[in-house]
């Protein structure tokens, strides 16, 4: 019997962190000022913002700042990392199995982001189930 917990204790936590553990990914592919350019959430049409809206955010290595118009609203650490345990592919949008954590946050909603070009989305449910969401920003230049 002694061995049978002893199995359980350390077979348990081993199943549970090999399905969200951390990965390769380099922060860097995130890091710079984003600034939202269209949201959609469920069957509901998007909704697209102009430049200068003043919804961003902003990443360094491992810290965020999240602000709405123009507005610190939240600021903290993230990290990504490799989720192969994914609650649901958004339909059509070609999720990454890389998941965004902020503030250590493992038991929150799983948000997925998806890279292209100078396109940043974050994606979290399942449009299947009229329960998804995706929020587009475009990364800031010098310029802007």
């Amino acid at each position: 019997m002694k061995r049978f917990i002893l199995a359980i204790c350390i077979i348990t936590p081993a199943f549970f962190t090999g399905s969200c553990k951390k990965s390769g990914h380099a922060t860097s592919v995130i890091e710079g000022d984003w600034e939202l350019r269209e949201t959609q959430a469920s069957i509901v049409p998007a909704t697209t913002f102009p430049s200068g809206n003043g919804n961003r955010l902003v990443f360094t290595a491992t810290a965020y700042q999240a602000y709405a118009s123009g507005l610190l609203k939240k600021s903290g650490q993230y990290v990504l990392v490799s989720d192969t345990t994914p609650e649901c592919y958004v339909v059509g949008q070609q999720a990454s199995r890389t998941r965004i954590v902020y503030d250590n946050d493992y038991s929150g909603n799983a948000v997925y982001i998806k890279l292209s070009g100078n396109k940043l989305s974050f994606l979290s449910g399942c449009f299947a189930v009229d329960g998804g969401s995706i929020q587009t920003y475009e990364k800031l230049t010098k310029e802007d």
